[in-house]
């Protein structure tokens, strides 16, 4: 804030709350068996087209219950009505081929998983072999070599420069040993260089090293920058970070490390060595690569991946690598043993192997038995809410549905009625899946006929599909809080069974909603806007139960940025202003009932929500009241006869 303390005029800037997004409500989930594609691994869509390049077309069979692959032709009716997003998850039973390749040291523990690409038994067979590259020793056709130079003292003029015969076998940044016979052996640091002197850049200490030697240090834990005889290509050209090296080539002493800088002539370690090199032997250095050579016979493909690193700072680390026949990926437990090469065993080649085909009638058997362990890998998924899986009927797969949207809070379930079944079959349906009755399931009946792509003939087929692009169709249309009713059902051609006023009234008041056939004949329309739950009321209407899912996810979504702030009337001023702007936006588009907004909602954060007690605890209460739009289901309609003096009327 400015300082006033002169008359005039004084400008000041403040940033406003972040205003709150509506978060996304059309987008839906789908599960169900398909002809191919990721198995378990939510997949974004956003067309018939891509859908059927990622999981194949339709599937002319039917399983041993009498269902079908319903999920294809569902997912086309959902783009049909008006859908333009949905994650599909497929369940099968297939099992990918895969094999591992493995440590060169005892235990041979695994290293990397190799896993075909392609489903099935026919990826059995398929190749992996190893085969070991030096990139040094490609572009050189030899192995470097540490540089080394000693060279004798003349005078010492002072304790950081040495004069000596010749200064050509040492630069600035060499690590360097200075000894006399009788004196300790000192290790330091060269500071520059010229024509005979080395100024080195800390003192040698006690002693005079006159007529002594100074020479390249040892190569050991103290070790920083590791310089060679210059090559003939400069080695920033080949050597690259992440590069794997051998130091110490073909001794005993030999060991690993990862550099993590190069120059012309040098390089650094990202790791300090872990054994002594003494420099008055040579000391040869090479890059350790791989090669991988994948084949499968079935397809006559091969692939070849040169000049790979173990390690993750490498631009060729081997999880880049790009392969149509494998997936490779590391185990889910490191290897065990003392590393000493950490690149995969050179032994024979891995034989991928233990891969089964899809039996898609027992997929679906398991499916409907029990979906829970797939809707869960939904659960990541926040932009999802609507969830369905086309043509389970069974009342473990309704629950599980319904429970995997209460425990998530942010998406409804679309359940599909028994084939064939009475009204009362359906009522009973909707009795046993209401969950905690708070509305987050809608059961819509009977079954709808449509040209089955799969067959080009004219079949009943489960309507959750349909219904969720005509969610998606109403939300763009006219937003989250009209009802998804009283429009017709693209694609549909007609219904499995057409329903009277006399049957919509056994279905209506007890969580079915209504797919009818309009009096004059034409399309199927959906004639119905009901949950499941009849036990509460207030969450009777499907569009009630997703404009709250809306609202509090929005809300959710919009004031984080509060959390941490400090919990004082500032923080609670910018929450109402944020939350109060993003409710009179959703009024003014006809979600919440009022004249004027204030009986429309209400937005509360006060001291007798907030006490003390509370705010010290790190809590922060607001409590939001809203009136929503509940939808005309009925149009009461009185007429009467009147003549100026009597009325008659009936309704």
């Amino acid at each position: 804030m400015a300082q006033l303390l002169h008359p005039g005029v004084f400008i000041e800037e403040f940033t406003p709350a972040s205003p709150i997004v509506g978060v996304s409500t059309s987008v839906a989930a789908f599960i169900g068996v398909t002809q191919s594609g990721p198995i378990m691994d939510p997949q974004e869509i956003t067309s018939w087209d891509e859908f059927v390049a990622t999981f194949g077309g339709p599937l002319d069979e039917t399983y041993a219950n009498g269902d079908k692959a319903y999920l294809t032709a569902s997912v086309k009716g959902f783009f049909v009505n008006g859908g333009t997003t949905c994650y599909i998850v497929r369940t099968s039973s297939a099992v990918n081929a895969s094999g591992e390749l493995v440590t060169r040291n005892a235990p041979n523990d695994p290293v990397i998983i190799a896993t075909a690409q392609r489903e099935g038994a026919t990826a059995n067979g398929i190749t992996v072999t190893v085969a070991d590259r030096s990139v040094v020793e490609d572009v050189l056709a030899a192995q470097l070599n540490l540089a080394e130079g000693t060279t004798p003292i003349g005078a010492v003029p002072d304790a950081r420069t040495l004069t000596v015969g010749a200064t050509g076998a040492f630069q600035p940044g060499d690590d360097v040993a200075v000894s006399k016979n009788g004196l300790a052996t000192l290790r330091r640091v060269v500071e520059s260089v010229d024509a005979t002197t080395l100024t080195l850049t800390a003192p040698l200490g006690p002693g005079n090293y006159a007529n002594g030697a100074v020479r390249i240090a040892n190569l050991d834990e103290t070790t920083g920058r590791i310089r060679v005889d210059l090559p003939a290509v400069p080695l920033r050209r080949f050597l690259l970070p992440g590069t794997i090296v051998e130091i110490d080539v073909g001794n005993a002493n030999a060991e690993f490390g990862v550099v993590a800088t190069v120059t012309n002539d040098s390089f650094t370690l990202r790791s300090k060595l872990t054994k002594q090199h003494v420099t008055t032997a040579p000391i040869a250095i090479t890059s350790r690569e791989f090669d991988l050579h994948i084949a499968d016979p079935a397809t006559g493909t091969v692939e070849d991946f040169t000049g790979l690193s173990m390690d993750s700072g490498h631009p060729k680390w081997w999880h880049r690598i790009d392969s149509a026949i494998v997936r490779l990926a590391a185990p889910a437990l490191p290897p065990g043993g003392a590393i000493t090469d950490p690149r995969p065993s050179l032994a024979a080649p891995v034989v991928l192997a233990n891969g089964t085909d899809d039996d898609r009638g027992q997929s679906w058997t398991d499916l409907i038995a029990d979906p829970t362990d797939v809707l869960a890998t939904l659960a990541p998924f926040d932009r999802v809410s609507i969830v369905a899986i086309p043509g389970a009927t069974t009342a473990a797969a309704h629950a599980a549905l319904v429970a995997h949207c209460e425990l998530l809070g942010d998406r409804v379930a679309i359940l599909d009625p028994i084939r064939g079944s009475e009204p009362s079959d359906a009522v009973a349906q909707a009795a046993g899946a209401t969950g905690d009755n708070r509305g987050f399931a809608t059961l819509y009946y009977p079954w709808i006929q449509i040209v089955n792509p799969a067959t080009k003939l004219l079949e009943s087929w489960p309507p959750s599909g349909h219904l969720a692009g005509i969610y998606a169709r109403t939300d763009e249309q006219d937003g989250v809080h009209k009802a998804p009713a009283n429009t017709n059902i693209r694609g549909a051609l007609g219904l499995e069974r057409r329903l009277t006023d006399a049957d919509q009234d056994g279905l209506n008041d007890f969580g079915v909603s209504a797919l009818r056939i309009p009096p004059g004949g034409g399309a199927p329309v959906v004639w119905g806007a009901r949950t499941t739950t009849i036990q509460n009321r207030n969450w009777q209407y499907v569009n009630i139960r997703r404009l709250f899912n809306y609202l509090e996810e929005s809300i959710a979504d919009g004031i984080r940025w509060a959390v941490f702030e400090p919990n004082d009337r500032s923080l609670w001023r910018g929450l109402e202003r944020s939350i109060g702007a993003f409710l009179v936006e959703e009024w003014r588009k006809g979600a919440l009932f009022g004249d004027r907004r204030e009986e429309a909602f209400y937005v509360r954060i006060d001291d007798a929500l907030n006490p003390p007690s509370t705010r010290a605890t790190g809590r922060l209460y607001i409590e939001i009241g809203v009136q929503p739009t509940y939808p005309a289901e009925f149009l009461v309609v009185r007429i009467g006869i009147w003549d100026g003096g009597s009325e008659a009327s009936e309704s």
